[in-house]
């Protein structure tokens, strides 16, 4: 392993982990991001145990603050610019009737099962130096393919949220989507209106901000995802002039983001709702509001409209 996965503080991890008797794995984003050789600043650690008891450690001795939030057994630290945070490893069930899991404790080996795709399953243990690749999730790597772990449709069905990571992975990393995990989201895609708003919401924020949406854009409406997802894309389809200035919007902001340069989600949906605001804001002047009035107007109806259904 280079520096990069044999750093002082994941050795650190690795020695607190095995004090206390305890296994950690790095795991994830961060291990599939070092092997494409892309900066990741957030790292996920997978504790065989209480990963609470290995952060509330570590941040003991780097004197830096953890937040634990023990509903959900994880625990969060911020250390050199990286945000790290922990969970214990889980095994996770579902019932015929629901989609929500039933979550326990687990081993390594049940953890790796509830993984979403081969890329994602590489536990890197610090204290070994080694990567535990239950599903070559490392050669699908070396071939740029995005692969669902288990059957894909039975996948989608438990989490339906997992067809929109797949296309927004892929499209961030510039990888093919293997056929088989391809082949049944469009027919799929339905399954979305079930999904709370909060939990599409956050995926389309990390859609927004991934320095690639406007490759994610694209691979969602081929896909056929985009539709009722932000209503404000959907309008993308009909506004020729509206569509070039959203588009224009969403270059900008992958640029600043690959620059490093901070972004504001909510000045971009503004950008992208400016077109339809105009032409509100231009049709409420000639019925007769006030330039101001038919701003504030204009504005509320397209605020709306980014949530509406």
């Amino acid at each position: 392993m280079n520096d990069a996965l044999s750093a002082p503080l994941f050795r650190r991890i690795g020695r607190i982990a095995d004090e206390k008797g305890l296994r950690a794995f790095v795991i994830g984003g961060y291990v599939r991001d070092h092997f494409l050789h892309r900066p990741c600043t957030d790292i996920d650690i997978v504790v065989v145990g209480s990963g609470i008891e290995v952060a509330e450690a570590l941040g003991r001795e780097l004197k830096t603050k953890v937040s634990v939030f023990k509903n959900f057994g994880t625990a969060m630290l911020r250390c050199d610019g990286w945000e790290v945070e922990f969970v214990g490893a889980r095994k996770e069930s579902y019932r015929a009737d629901s989609r929500k899991p039933i979550v326990e404790d687990g081993t390594i080996e049940d953890d790796q099962l509830r993984r979403d795709f081969t890329i994602n399953a590489l536990y890197y243990d610090p204290s070994t130096q080694e990567v535990l690749d239950y599903h070559n999730g490392y050669e699908d790597l070396k071939d740029k393919c995005l692969r669902i772990i288990g059957d894909p449709e039975e996948r989608y069905r438990e989490d339906p949220v997992r067809m929109m990571r797949a296309v927004r992975i892929a499209a961030k990393l510039g990888f093919r989507i293997d056929e088989s995990t391809r082949r049944p989201i469009p027919k799929m895609a339905y399954l979305l209106k079930n999904v709370p708003d909060a939990r599409l919401f956050d995926e389309i924020i990390k859609l927004l901000t991934s320095g690639h949406a406007v490759a994610c854009v694209e691979a969602f409406r081929k896909e056929g995802l985009h539709h009722g997802l932000l209503p404000v894309l959907d309008m993308m389809n009909t506004e020729s002039a509206g569509e070039k200035f959203m588009m224009l919007a969403l270059e900008r902001t992958d640029e600043r983001i690959n620059a490093g340069k901070k972004t504001s989600p909510a000045f971009l949906f503004a950008t992208l709702l400016w077109p339809q605001t105009l032409r509100r804001w231009e049709s409420f002047e000639k019925k007769g509001k006030s330039r101001a009035q038919a701003l504030y107007e204009a504005t509320s109806v397209s605020s709306r409209s980014l949530v509406a259904s």
